[in-house]
């Protein structure tokens, strides 16, 4: 796995937080290692 610079911890104390780019990229693989046991939905199944 890339290493990333972004800490989403410390924004996330303050306030919310969008995270954009292009598809394929690791937005959601980053999300679910960065905060594993947070809620998630998936578009597809709903």
């Amino acid at each position: 796995m890339i290493q990333r610079v972004l800490d989403p911890h410390g924004i996330l104390e303050r306030k919310s937080l969008f995270l954009l780019g292009p598809r394929q990229t690791g937005k959601s693989t980053f999300l679910k290692n960065a905060f594993p046991d947070a809620y998630s939905v998936d578009p597809h199944f709903i």
